[in-house]
């Protein structure tokens, strides 16, 4: 498993963690299938029993590789809360929402049983689940079929999405903002192709459109799940992390939900720097090579050292609001700053002569 160091400095930190993979946790009890279960354990470097655990969902796509997409965001928080990470991958070919909801929460449960038999994490360490995009919907929905919210000490929803079948087409134009792609089909600086990626877009929202096909349960489903499910008692556990530059967020028709509520008793809401791809830092430099290839990689990128995808300076205030949070703290800032410079998304390159 990952150990995160306890030094306080995040690069020092994640460099030395480069080295180390997480432990892939097996387990087929219950389910009615031959392909594997796997969970992603990430746990504490202290060598002791780790103080809480958080149950981690990633987003579309993104959350069928939640070691690798998420692993900056993941690493940090472990190190800086002495938290035990349970990271459950799924697969988005499925339409069915209560179903992928439904198997995490088995997955969580069993990968917990077979830390506390064969690891000794105590039976009574503080739960906490914490969901990026569809990952907060999941949890949410996955909380409201199994009450599995009352075992929890809190609920994390990072950019909460709740978007239909057809919206989610939105997703692939986003992402291809954050990717620095071009509205004339390509990647920028690499020319287009026969067909702009905004119209391509466009005509692939109309197709999904007139096929008519939706999640289970629906955007308008998953309202009334929530309302009917959430009591006052969930909803102080829940806090909404939402972006300034995140055109792809829910959290407002989450909130929504319960508007009329006591003040007491709506979920409490830190708005921060970034965009929708905030929670996801990747660094790939010649380091991570092995020893024999180093030297002909940086000869062939002509002193390439490092490159970068996403905004670590926003990521740092994620993870820091984050460990407030769990830490019993209210939101550092409760006003949206929409509108402020967007800088999230982007890819850096370090050269050196």
């Amino acid at each position: 498993a990952i150990k995160p160091g306890e030094d306080d400095d995040d690069e020092e930190e994640e460099n030395k963690n480069k080295k180390q993979s997480y432990e892939s946790i097996f387990d087929n009890a219950g389910m009615n299938t031959n392909k594997k279960e796997i969970v992603y354990l990430l746990e504490p470097s202290s060598g002791t029993n780790p103080s809480s655990i958080i149950f981690f969902l990633g987003g579309a796509i993104l959350g069928q590789f939640p070691h690798i997409a998420y692993s900056s965001f993941l690493t940090r928080l472990s190190a800086k809360t002495n938290a035990a990470i349970i990271a459950i991958p799924y697969e988005i070919l499925n339409l069915d929402h209560f179903d992928i909801a439904k198997r995490a929460v088995k997955k969580m449960k069993r990968a917990l049983i077979q830390c506390e038999d064969s690891r000794g994490y105590a039976g009574n360490i503080r739960k906490y689940a914490i969901g990026h995009s569809l990952g907060g919907k999941l949890h949410s929905v996955g909380i409201a079929a199994t009450g599995m919210g009352d075992e929890l000490e809190g609920i994390g929803l990072v950019s909460f999405n709740n978007f239909g079948f057809g919206e989610t087409v939105r997703l692939g134009r986003e992402f291809a903002k954050e990717l620095n792609v071009d509205s004339s089909g390509g990647a920028a600086g690499f020319g287009g192709g026969p067909m702009p990626f905004d119209a391509f877009i466009d005509l692939a929202e109309m197709a999904v459109s007139a096929v008519g096909l939706e999640f289970t349960p629906s955007p308008l489903d998953t309202d009334r799940i929530i309302k009917a499910k959430f009591d006052e008692k969930v909803l102080k556990k829940i806090r909404l992390f939402v972006f300034d530059d995140d055109n792809l967020d829910s959290s407002e028709r989450f909130s929504a939900c319960f508007v009329g509520n006591d003040a007491e008793a709506l979920p409490t809401v830190s708005y921060l720097p970034g965009s929708h791809l905030t929670p996801v830092y990747l660094r790939l430099g010649v380091d991570d090579l092995p020893n024999e290839a180093k030297d002909i990689a940086s000869q062939v990128s002509g002193g390439f050292q490092n490159a970068s995808f996403g905004n670590e300076e926003e990521l740092n205030s994620l993870v820091e609001e984050v460990v407030g949070w769990m830490m019993g703290k209210g939101p550092s800032r409760t006003r949206s700053g929409r509108g402020s410079k967007k800088v999230a998304g982007l890819i850096d390159a370090e050269i050196v002569d």
